[in-house]
């Protein structure tokens, strides 16, 4: 009974997989009081996985706040540096791939939205733990690979399009509780650099942007109501016609 009763939780993706290795260096790791513990994502290929680098939340400190400001995502994730060190760093919000997570944490926060669905679960969960005064922690001696497709798309666009509605209507949600009242401002920003990226999705530029319009909407009155197979459907059917 006490081995279906554990003290910690590692959650990954289905396209995720611990290097060899990576589950001793947790048990060996000094992690003190830490509840939430971030492996090192690394592609398939070998390089640094940019989209599970950890970050630390630019709206609780004004240090990376105007790192944010001059450059962009590389002011609020941890720097490339942090993968060659030999101890812990600080984070707020990270992925959930390689994320080995305390039963104190689960059992005070709960489990993550399902509504969600596809994207962003990880960071409003692990924001709102560290909300909550939970301790996050980088450690790249665990190293997990991450063979995503989401971005395979020519120039990097979404594959499969629809993936793209899920991203940011929930990238809303995160950026609204990282953000605070510096939230509305931020849209200015936000807002036109997401509608940019509609050049990427060549040959289904309509499809991305029909995505995008509906993804801010129900981003910014929280609908987490739009079934998500009806959505898929509809977006194929549009694909095929």
């Amino acid at each position: 009974m006490a081995e279906c009763d554990p003290d910690w939780m590692l959650i990954l993706d289905d396209d995720a997989w611990p290097e060899t290795g990576a589950i001793r260096s947790f048990h060996s790791c000094a992690h003190g009081a830490a509840d939430m513990i971030a492996a090192a994502v690394y592609a398939p290929d070998g390089h640094i996985m940019e989209m599970n680098r950890p970050s630390q939340n630019p709206f609780w400190n004004w240090g990376r706040f105007w790192s944010t400001a001059r450059h962009g995502r590389d002011g609020f994730h941890i720097p490339h540096s942090a993968y060659d060190a030999t101890t812990p760093y600080p984070i707020d919000v990270t992925s959930f791939v390689g994320l080995f997570v305390s039963r104190a944490l689960v059992s005070k926060i709960g489990t993550p939205q399902p509504e969600l669905f596809v994207s962003g679960e990880d960071g409003l969960y692990t924001l709102r733990a560290t909300k909550a005064g939970f301790q996050g922690i980088f450690m790249p001696q665990i190293r997990f690979r991450h063979d995503c497709k989401t971005f395979s798309g020519e120039n990097g666009g979404f594959h499969p399009v629809w993936k793209a509605y899920f991203y940011h209507r929930n990238l809303l949600l995160l950026y609204r509780e990282a953000a605070g009242p510096w939230f509305w401002p931020a849209l200015g920003v936000i807002i036109p650099k997401w509608l940019l990226k509609t050049k990427r999705q060549k040959g289904q530029r309509a499809a991305f942007l029909r995505l995008m319009v509906l993804a801010i909407w129900d981003g910014l009155w929280r609908n987490l109501s739009r079934d998500p197979e009806a959505l898929i459907a509809r977006t194929q059917r549009d694909k095929i016609t």
